[in-house]
């Protein structure tokens, strides 16, 4: 979620916000907790300017900070905190339906909880909606404040 909504060429910046669900969740280190699910929340960063283009020209995915993870079933996992990335790589990538943007982040780190790593963890999620519906929405009079991603996280 972005707040507020990218539009245009505004030069403020826009809080991003990651909340995001987890599914098909594994242990590979251990292979002995089972669990199936998760729910990410309140990672944070800033769009500055907070525009649909500054992402396109910078290459450049903020910074991500303060999100934490609760576990589902929660009876052999505690929830992680303190979920952090530094600024990742923002790509435009072609699949046969079109041109779509992805983000990548490595070197993130987990810092309480299970799973507490440092600079170990990593997110790569590219965009359900193509180019050229993220630039219609960037253009109308409301602009981008929400958009999904699909992907893979390595906590």
């Amino acid at each position: 979620m972005f707040s507020p909504a990218l539009q245009g060429l505004n030069s403020g910046s826009s809080a991003a916000t990651v909340d995001a669900s987890l599914t098909g969740c594994s242990d590979a280190g251990l292979g002995k907790i089972s669990f199936i699910a998760g729910r990410l929340q309140g990672l944070v960063g800033s769009v500055s300017p907070g525009n649909c283009t500054s992402l396109a020209i910078s290459h450049v995915a903020p910074p991500l900070s303060g999100g934490s993870v609760v576990w589902a079933p929660h009876a052999h996992l505690a929830g992680s905190g303190g979920i952090s990335f530094p600024a990742g790589a923002a790509t435009i990538i072609d699949l046969n339906r079109g041109t779509f943007l992805q983000v990548s982040y490595s070197g993130g780190s987990v810092t309480t909880g299970s799973f507490a790593n440092s600079g170990e963890s990593s997110m790569t999620a590219t965009s359900t909606q193509s180019d050229a519906q993220l630039a219609g929405k960037c253009r109308s009079k409301n602009g981008l404040s929400v958009d999904d991603f699909r992907g893979t996280a390595t906590l």
